[in-house]
């Protein structure tokens, strides 16, 4: 197959004139050329040698696009056409598409911590910036194994870190276009006020397809504009921002599943500089059950107990599980697990010592992994307890 080059470049900004080369590994006597999306050739050039040029004057952004090029063999049948060329995408534009802008770990940290910021694209032999606001910050380093790639380290970070990054590049070679900015990645360094409180409208377990609400609250005595953040133990960043009513803002988890399940907080901070944020709030546990099957729950004595007896509950996890889970055992109406206890082989016994007629319900049981993904089980059957006096 042919091989098929730009010059001057494969980029180039309208206006200039673009000569695409073809060059065959042996001799030929037409050479034709190709355009992805036009069924026919877009241009011949009759030459007994083995280069054509094929000549595109003052380029203008339509005539960008995939280009491949064939060649003829005088001695060929009549119709038969050499395969064609590897595609050359020739790109006209005053300006390069943006490039990502990531941060590992989080773009909510604490003070003294470390980050790093990437910068990426697909467009190969480029330089990289970084901004903060309009200000240029550094050129970013390429990584030399990977191209359109760079990273900016931010080390023991302060509250004057806090802002809005955007990252760019630019071409090494003539011309020298610069690409449109990244999104804003806005960088918060929380402990600039106090933290809010962040609870949950139905606490405990929930279970996959439900809706589960999360109240993030500022205290009282902050004022100004600000902005709350859910935040979630593991994830890059906020993942859902609202403007409070008041001072609050709730957020809703729409058709939970079991990756939804893990450790959830919530900040709030100023939208524009100095960008302070505060502490986040305590952590809050979300658990989703209903990707195990549901555990069996037994009493050993059932029916009736009389207050001040002993309660114990058997909770057995199905034979087809296996590694590390915790069970508890919920209580219809509270809170949130009541006890949580370590199986001993597929099951435990949870102990209601000295009942009294409070401890009358529906209780049932879950087992769960106590470490990410924090897959939980469907719950058991219900089983009645009734205390009498």
């Amino acid at each position: 197959k042919p091989w098929l080059e730009a010059q001057p470049a494969a980029v180039v900004t309208p206006g200039v004139n673009v000569t695409l080369r073809c060059q065959a590994p042996q001799p030929a006597w037409r050479f034709a050329l190709f355009k992805s999306g036009v069924i026919t050739p877009v241009l011949y050039r009759d030459v007994s040698m083995e280069l054509a040029e094929f000549f595109l004057e003052e380029v203008t952004p339509a005539q960008g696009g995939s280009y491949r090029c064939c060649y003829r063999n005088p001695g060929w049948n009549l119709g038969v056409w050499s395969h064609p060329s590897d595609t050359l995408e020739l790109l006209v534009t005053d300006s390069l598409p943006k490039p990502s802008l990531t941060v590992w770990p989080s773009s909510v940290m604490p003070p003294k911590s470390n980050v790093t910021l990437q910068c990426q694209t697909s467009t190969k032999n480029v330089n990289f910036a970084l901004r903060k606001g309009s200000t240029f910050v550094e050129s970013m380093q390429s990584q030399a194994s990977t191209a359109g790639l760079a990273e900016s380290r931010l080390t023991d970070l302060k509250t004057s870190n806090a802002g809005q990054y955007t990252c760019e590049y630019y071409r090494r070679e003539r011309p020298h276009i610069t690409s449109q900015p990244s999104d804003v990645l806005l960088l918060l360094v929380t402990g600039d006020f106090r933290k809010p409180s962040l609870q949950a409208h139905r606490r405990g377990e929930v279970t996959a397809g439900e809706n589960v609400t999360l109240q993030c609250q500022r205290p009282d005595n902050v004022f100004g504009p600000v902005m709350l953040g859910l935040l979630k133990a593991g994830a890059a960043g906020p993942i859902q921002v609202q403007t409070p009513v008041g001072k609050e803002a709730v957020f809703s988890l729409q058709n939970v599943t079991v990756s939804d399940t893990g450790n959830y907080s919530c900040v709030y901070f100023l939208m524009k500089a100095p960008f302070w944020a505060s502490h986040p709030s305590d952590r809050l546990e979300v658990r989703v059950t209903g990707d195990f099957c549901k555990p069996s729950l037994q009493a050993h004595r059932r029916g009736e107990v009389t207050a001040g007896d002993t309660v114990t509950l058997q909770c057995q996890r199905p034979d087809n599980v296996f590694g590390p889970v915790m069970f508890a055992l919920l209580k219809a109406g509270a809170a949130g697990p009541i006890q949580v206890r370590t199986p001993a082989g597929k099951e435990t016994d949870f102990s209601l010592r000295t009942v009294t007629v409070s401890d009358t319900g529906n209780y049932s049981c879950v087992y769960f992994l106590m470490k990410a993904p924090f897959w939980a089980s469907h719950p058991s059957d219900r089983l009645e307890v009734r205390v009498t006096g």
